[in-house]
């Protein structure tokens, strides 16, 4: 797709990739069925970074329909990887959530952003346990299936919750050094192992932040595009960098994101660029 898609063809992508995520979630869920789980087939790719043979199942689903329906497009995959240099791609994480979802946790989901022209158009986060697809198109709002997310509430900082995701790429006593200030302000945290999950909880205002200090492409684009469309602030390394390297992502509502902006390390806020 050389050319800026028109909204034809953003609303006929969106259309499908919510029915493809919710079609190849049901079935990663049959996966967790008692008398199946045993030939889950799990890999360690490196220290509590899992893959199992429904991972995989789902990428090679995702990437073939995909294909089917819409040749032009490109693909990039955790799994799998792909060309990050094509006019426009689909960004997949089959199972974001992995080291949840093998042991039967709920915070696990599937995730597909399409990428144009340099932008995110849409984003996709089925949230299988709860049988409920969060998407957007950019410019159009976020919605919950046919239900639009509304606005979240203000928070003031000592009420406030940040869900906060950490990454062995980076030091463990940054990430402690977060959870001391966050501490200092009165507000509360949780980690959730899903970073789609964690922005969509942002999106739908169940929490105010979500932060993580690095997090590859198809962890965050679909959720954090979210995000940003249901009203957030929303901070990341430019499309192309955060294509080709994992970097910091932002997504917050009221005081707490100007808090947890300051409090990052000054070589994470220097990757933070605010993104309209």
């Amino acid at each position: 797709m050389a050319e800026d898609p028109p909204p034809t063809a953003l609303r006929e992508r969106a259309e499908f990739a919510r029915t493809l995520a919710r079609r190849v979630g049901k079935q990663a869920m049959a996966a967790l069925e008692p008398g199946v789980r045993g030939a889950l087939a799990t890999q360690l790719k490196g220290p509590q970074d899992f893959v199992t043979a429904a991972d995989k199942a789902a990428e090679a689903q995702l990437r073939r329909d995909l294909a089917a329906r819409f040749p032009q497009d490109g693909f990039f995959g955790e799994e799998t990887g792909g060309q990050t240099d094509a006019g426009a791609l689909w960004v997949v994480d089959p199972i974001d959530g992995t080291a949840n979802f093998m042991r039967a946790l709920p915070e696990w989901c599937v995730s597909l952003a399409f990428v144009a022209q340099g932008r995110v158009r849409i984003g996709v986060v089925y949230d299988a346990p709860f049988d409920i697809v969060y998407w957007a198109i950019e410019g159009q709002g976020a919605w919950a299936d046919a239900a639009p997310l509304p606005p979240g509430p203000d928070t003031q900082l000592e009420q406030s919750l940040a869900i906060l995701g950490r990454s062995n790429r980076t030091a463990f006593s940054d990430y402690l050094a977060m959870l001391e200030a966050l501490q200092g302000t009165g507000a509360d945290h949780r980690r959730f192992g899903s970073a789609a999950l964690g922005l969509v909880r942002v999106a739908q205002g169940a929490a105010d932040a979500y932060y993580e200090a690095s997090l590859n492409a198809w962890d965050a684009l679909a959720g954090a595009l979210i995000a940003r469309e249901a009203g957030c602030t929303l901070h990341m390394p430019p499309l192309s960098e955060f294509l080709a390297a994992p970097g910091p992502v932002l997504a917050a509502r009221d005081a707490l994101g100007a808090f947890i902006l300051g409090a990052a390390p000054a070589a994470v806020r220097a990757r933070l660029a605010p993104m309209s």
